[in-house]
């Protein structure tokens, strides 16, 4: 599909700077503030976002609290297949309602400082000694809580502050019905969640993970000390709502090695360790597992990558997991969200603005897997900030490239970055997207 087609603007943005078939991007996005200012006003306050997963809210009064662009949220069970979510202040004095995450046990949103309480869906406002505001001064919209849209879809909750957003089904727009769907992200279930704050802008923490282009130089280990074929990993988008995804529905298994002169056994035995290693997701200790016993068995590595798939999907029957997709998926959710999926399992980056610090940015981190439909959902802790050096090898190789080029993008000298029409068609599409919401910056 091509790229270059002229769109109508979103909400405040011209649609001028990149829909012309540009692939340079004004660096003042990166570090200007009014122009980060303008993304709290336009982007964040207008589009749909995970705030969390659904596990973090599976009991009638959970709650979980979630920062944006200066404001505060917080998305609460009020049934056992809604949510509803709320500016996270009370309406008498603006009391924060919810801190961090628990669960309303009385059934009823109260506010801690004066006792105002409200059930979960909001309704039935009840005004402590409400005597105490005669003659009508209290307004019954006096009384409400500032309610935002909210939707779940694949697990996740997802929330809106613009009143006039389309539904969260509209603005998922090709990912409801191609890549996402296989993944079977309503089933899996959560190995850890990790965040990071880094000291940079959001766009290029979520731009790291967005190509492979960065493969051979910044992981050489992941490309065998060779070069790492980027044409390998080839990208379908959404121009409109500015998602974008590999479908590799061959399997990795099936085509050829990324790498030059490695065969596709080689490759997959190779990359399954380190993968395990440098990021400690997309296989689970049982896969590795699989894959010593199938090497000591003597097959062969050309008749590895069968064997594997074959012993994967035969143990994910044994603890009633419907085989997971053999396709190898690599998903961008527009603004912040990447999927990275093989064998069931599936890394995600979620990043953002951090709510304080407008020269740093938060970065969560959750490996998940798939699970029976039936397992209970497990909630491991969030944990973090994580400090840098602690983190995988190989995301600690991304995160050095996100703090050099923030380094480097403060120089005014530096007017702007190049993409690659080929390699980096998700981050032009970002900044595509990105421009009919927000604009350009102002001279």
């Amino acid at each position: 599909m091509s790229t270059n087609a002229r769109l109508a603007p979103v909400r405040g943005g011209t649609g001028d700077a990149i829909d012309d078939g540009s692939i340079r991007v004004d660096t003042r996005r990166y570090r200007d503030p009014a122009y980060a200012r303008a993304e709290n006003d336009l982007l964040w306050k207008k589009v749909w976002q995970v705030a969390c997963r659904a596990e973090r809210i599976a009991n009638f009064g959970d709650f979980h609290e979630y920062a944006i662009a200066g404001s505060s949220v917080f998305v609460v069970r009020d049934s056992e297949t809604t949510v509803k979510a709320y500016i996270n202040a009370c309406p008498h004095r603006a009391t924060q309602l919810a801190v961090g995450q628990g669960s309303f046990g009385s059934g009823q949103i109260v506010c801690p400082y004066h006792g105002w309480r409200w059930n979960l869906d909001g309704s039935r406002p009840t005004v402590y000694a409400e005597r105490g505001f005669p003659n009508g001064c209290l307004q019954a919209s006096d009384k409400e809580l500032h309610a935002i849209k909210a939707d779940m879809r694949w697990g996740w909750v997802w929330i809106n502050f613009d009143p006039d957003a389309p539904p969260l089904e509209t603005a998922l727009g090709r990912l409801v019905d191609e890549p996402v769907d296989s993944l079977r992200l309503e089933e899996a279930r959560l190995v850890w969640h990790r965040y990071v704050e880094l000291p940079s802008d959001w766009k290029f923490a979520v731009e790291g993970f967005l190509e492979a282009y960065h493969v051979t130089q910044t992981h050489p280990a992941l490309a065998f000390y060779r070069d790492y074929n980027p044409d390998s990993r080839m990208y379908e988008i959404d121009p409109y709502w500015g998602h974008g995804w590999t479908d590799r529905s061959e399997g990795v298994g099936t085509g050829g090695s990324a790498v030059e002169g490695v065969g596709m056994g080689e490759f997959l035995v190779a990359m399954n360790r380190m993968l395990a290693e440098g990021l400690q997701s997309h296989l689970t200790d049982a896969q590795l597992a699989l894959q010593d016993d199938i090497l000591a068995s003597g097959v062969s590595l050309d008749d590895f990558p069968a064997e594997f798939f074959r012993r994967v999907e035969d143990e994910a029957r044994t603890r009633g997991v419907e085989p997971p997709p053999r396709a190898a998926q690599h998903i961008f959710m527009f603004p912040n969200i990447t999927f990275l999926s093989a064998f069931g399992n599936t890394l995600v980056y979620q990043g953002r603005p951090h709510p304080d610090d407008p020269t740093r940015c938060i970065l969560d981190i959750y490996s998940m897997s798939l699970a029976p439909k039936d397992a209970e959902p497990t909630v491991p802790p969030r944990e973090g900030p994580v400090a840098l050096e602690d983190c995988p090898w190989v995301m600690q190789q991304d995160f050095e490239n996100i703090s050099r080029q923030r380094a480097g993008v403060r120089s005014p000298e530096v007017s702007h970055v190049v993409f690659s029409p080929i390699y980096e068609t998700l981050n032009l599409n970002l900044h595509r997207v990105l421009d009919r919401y927000v604009g350009t910056p102002e001279d």
